[in-house]
């Protein structure tokens, strides 16, 4: 009987071993309604195993290894409520029977999802869930230790009423847009990278409000200290907060560039136009160079005319 328990033992230990646990920086992975789920950028690639997403309507599933949503999705992939820190002795099921049937009922709890196959274990919180047709979500996760700073994606909207432009990186703020609760406002289909934690190299990015123009009031981001300070001070700006509020991006040099690895971000200025202040910002030259021959003015450094940089 010594033979088997010692090879049973040594088996354990080998499996605990090759149990992988990522505690990088958390990320967090949007799909908004009627997104295709058959787009990269709507699919959360975690590993070359696993990519999860949703259709319009059920629950998630693993797009790698399977065409659509059943009762074992996603597939190779089982759930439990609590933490890495205690992964081994947690109680896993399927994604279905986690949730009890009920997505929303996990928003904003603690979560691990075991990527069965590869053996890794990620700490997860779902953020929302879309209980109508279209099927969108939002949920955040940790990355692999050492994967570098934590990325988002900021969404540009735009308000053809208003003509005003807002651009948020908010999972919250995001689906509600998507979905109308704050009416009037459409993807334009531009976006770009932020660092969703402080990263060396970066500044806070400030985020004000200001509801002296009602009803187009309108938002404002900086990323210079100055700047910021300078609009706290004003009665006519609400502070909203700057850091893991909003996002962290590195400042374009003097002469308006930007470093390797990172592309400009644009910031416009409307000029008072239309009887409301509002601002854009993109990283698109064409765009830039559309809003300029429009009457906008660039706020940026140099001739570079970078005033932030986004990371690739």
């Amino acid at each position: 009987m010594r033979l088997p328990i010692f090879l049973a033992l040594l088996l354990a230990a080998v499996s605990a071993q090759a149990a992988t646990i990522w505690n990088g920086p958390s990320v967090t992975f949007t799909k908004p309604a009627n997104a295709p789920s058959d787009q990269a950028q709507y699919q959360d690639r975690m590993t070359p195993k696993v990519w999860i997403t949703r259709d319009e309507t059920r629950g998630i599933y693993n797009i790698a290894q399977e065409m659509a949503y059943t009762d074992a999705s996603p597939i190779d992939t089982e759930w439990a409520y609590g933490t890495t820190v205690d992964y081994a002795t947690l109680m896993y099921s399927p994604w279905v029977e986690w949730t009890g049937k009920n997505p929303a009922g996990t928003l904003g709890l603690n979560a691990v999802v075991h990527l069965i196959s590869e053996d890794i274990y990620i700490d997860i919180r779902f953020n929302t869930w879309g209980m109508q047709m279209g099927g969108g979500f939002s949920y955040t996760r940790s990355t692999p230790s050492g994967a570098g700073p934590a990325t988002a994606i900021a969404v540009e909207y735009y308000h053809s009423v208003f003509d005003h432009y807002f651009v948020t990186r908010n999972a919250d703020e995001i689906a509600k847009l998507d979905n109308g609760t704050f009416v009037g406002w459409a993807r334009t289909g531009q976006s770009f990278k932020v660092y969703a934690t402080a990263t060396p190299g970066a500044n806070s990015v400030c985020r004000f409000f200001s509801t002296a123009f009602d009803p187009k009031s309108s938002h404002f981001y900086t990323p210079f200290a100055a700047e910021c300070a300078s609009v706290k001070a004003s009665p006519s700006w609400q502070f909203e907060g700057e850091g893991n509020e909003v996002f962290y991006l590195p400042v374009g040099s003097p002469t308006g560039t930007c470093a390797d690895g990172t592309v400009p971000v644009y910031r416009l200025y409307n000029n008072g136009m239309g009887g409301a202040p509002n601002h854009r910002f993109t990283t698109s030259p064409a765009t830039r160079d559309q809003m300029v021959a429009a009457g906008w003015v660039i706020e940026g450094n140099g001739p570079g005319l970078a005033a932030m940089c986004a990371p690739l």
